[in-house]
């Protein structure tokens, strides 16, 4: 709740909507935009232009299917990419699409669209 042109929101529990306690909420409301801006207009009405809800629920635990491991990846292609040295390594090319649940490059030096260093994890997925 808050006077026309405030930028600042005035929270109110559900509680007091429950209760209907519309005097309640007015005069909490009053004297918070006394606070903030050294006067208040309890006589002027007010206008409840946004109203936003905050809302906390349960719902059940999810369980996914367990998904096979694929067999292991083949490249579409290979090119050339400096990792390390002068020369450039042949990584293998794999199509992200195409790779399967669980499915690691069989070669440690295998780069992905981030160039990766031989030391790092083969993992592709």
């Amino acid at each position: 709740m808050s006077a026309r042109n405030s930028p600042s929101p005035f929270r109110f529990s559900i509680e007091q909507v429950r209760a209907s306690d519309r005097q309640g909420i007015r005069s909490a409301f009053d004297a918070l935009y006394e606070q903030r801006y050294a006067h208040a207009s309890p006589e002027e009405p007010v206008e409840l232009v946004n109203v936003r809800l905050a809302a906390i629920g349960q719902r059940p635990q999810l369980h996914f299917p367990r998904l096979e491991p694929a067999a292991p990846p083949r490249p579409e292609t290979h090119r050339p990419v400096y990792l390390t040295g002068k020369d450039p390594v042949q990584c293998p090319i794999y199509r992200r699409p195409a790779l399967g649940a669980g499915q690691r490059s069989p070669d440690r030096r295998s780069c992905r669209s981030t160039a990766r260093p031989p030391s790092c994890s083969p993992a592709t997925a």
